[in-house]
């Protein structure tokens, strides 16, 4: 059965869609979602509560934060991403002066008033605190770049129109003598993409319990999945490209096309024609944040939907959930 509710997180997220993603192959819904009747069960009110406690005051430093996490080393600490191009560190409560990363001067100018673009993502490596394994002190980044060299992965455009940016994955690592900042020489580039307008990046990112990395990437932006670089069926249903889909690599790996990552002989997609083998669930509008369940490992994700509708459902890896 799909379920359909509102949750406001801010005024551009909208309406999300919360799309279940596990290990099997993909259900048959017997009883689709009905935009006319989006609530055919009562809603019966749970026993959960949420309590939110401020960490960081308003005016403390923050422009616009859009993810809290820690690097489950051990240090309690906790790491903010700052949309305008800042990774913050908060110590004991405290949010620092210094950034643990600054890539400000990466970024697109970006519109004060509304832009969906910036720094979006943040990941820490499962062994970031364990020396001697590829992951020890390393972290990665998802951010909105301006369009500088070809792309790993494009879509056709329209003679005449240019790319709004592009959204690229790094690997960073920290100062070896301070893990409190990165070292800026570190940087080392593992994906490009090609987007074709401004919004509908998604840009979460983190591993899962199998030490994957798992990304979401937006559907490139404009509206209903159309528009220039879009094509005819809309990048959500379009398997040779990454736009609308959640990734699932490894960046230990090599096996890719530019040879900066490799992809799991596992995933779903790997060996199909035409398909981008990164692909781990498509159908995607704005995928903008997710995480694992603890218990199970299920990936639950939470799709932004277009103003006037949004669902909620279950569905499996591989398979396609389609909101315009």
């Amino acid at each position: 059965m799909t379920v359909t509710f509102n949750l406001h997180l801010r005024h551009w997220l909208l309406l999300p869609l919360f799309l279940l993603v596990t290990e099997a192959q993909a259900l048959n819904v017997s009883n689709p979602f009905d935009p006319f009747n989006p609530f055919p069960d009562p809603i019966v009110k749970g026993s959960l509560h949420v309590n939110l406690t401020p960490i960081v005051s308003s005016g403390g430093g923050l422009t616009a934060p859009n993810l809290l996490i820690s690097a489950n080393d051990g240090t309690n600490r906790q790491f903010v991403t700052d949309q305008i191009g800042q990774v913050r560190l908060i110590k004991e409560g405290v949010l620092q002066s210094t950034p643990l990363l600054d890539v400000t001067a990466r970024l697109p100018t970006l519109n004060p008033n509304h832009d969906e673009r910036g720094l979006l993502g943040l990941a820490f490596s499962p062994t970031f605190s364990t020396p001697g394994t590829p992951g020890y002190g390393k972290l990665y980044i998802y951010t909105s770049e301006p369009v500088t060299r070809p792309a790993d992965f494009t879509v056709p455009m329209p003679s005449g129109t240019a790319f709004n940016h592009q959204n690229v994955v790094t690997e960073w690592s920290v100062d070896p003598n301070n893990p409190d900042i990165v070292n800026p020489a570190s940087h080392r580039e593992i994906m490009r993409v090609d987007w074709p307008q401004m919004n509908h990046n998604g840009g979460m990112m983190a591993f899962g319990p199998d030490h994957r990395l798992y990304i979401s990437m937006g559907d490139g932006g404009a509206g209903n999945d159309v528009g220039a670089g879009h094509g005819a069926t809309g990048n959500g249903q379009n398997l040779s490209n990454p736009l609308g889909a959640v990734l699932r690599i490894d960046p230990h790996g090599s096996n890719s096309a530019n040879g900066q990552y490799g992809i799991p002989s596992d995933n779903p997609f790997v060996g199909t024609a035409g398909a981008a083998g990164e692909i781990y669930a498509y159908g995607l509008r704005n995928p903008w944040r997710f995480s694992f369940d603890r218990a199970t490992g299920a990936l639950v994700l939470g799709d932004v939907g277009p103003p006037a509708a949004t669902m909620a459902g279950t569905s499996r890896r591989a398979s396609s959930s389609s909101t315009r």
